[in-house]
């Protein structure tokens, strides 16, 4: 502990906070005081490591977006204050943006209006209500 840490914890703000946090008890805890909690959660963090948790909850988020977007995209002709082609050119301009190269663009506008932008229910559209 350095010089700092050491005048820091035992002036009277923080050290007045850690005695009382030696003494409170936080419901669902059983009777472990929130100095403990606190101390435990610290030295997990530096045990198993943040960097670990985050990469993994980084790539769920990223692994998840592909089949958000296909439910998107079938859900959004069925929105009553949307009208079909102000979609079709919306699409076509995300596209567009995201996709750099003209070649693939076409294909996957083509796909994308001859599957998700007609307006027939899907199997999507009704495992919403499921």
């Amino acid at each position: 502990m350095t010089k700092f840490e050491r005048i820091l914890i035992t002036q009277t703000p923080l050290a007045f906070v850690i005695r009382k946090s030696k003494h409170w008890y936080l419901p669902g805890f059983e009777g472990v005081p929130l100095y403990d909690v606190v101390k435990f959660f610290r030295q997990q963090i530096k045990t198993v490591g943040l960097t670990e948790r985050a990469s993994a909850v980084a790539y769920n988020f990223i692994m998840a977006i592909p089949p958000s977007l296909l439910f998107l995209f079938t859900l959004i002709p069925h929105l009553p204050f949307f009208k079909k082609g102000e979609i079709q050119k919306q699409v076509v301009l995300l596209i567009k943006d995201i996709i750099p190269n003209e070649v693939y663009n076409k294909d996957l506008i083509l796909f994308i209006n001859k599957t998700f932008l007609q307006n027939r229910f899907s199997a999507c559209f009704l495992l919403v209500y499921y």
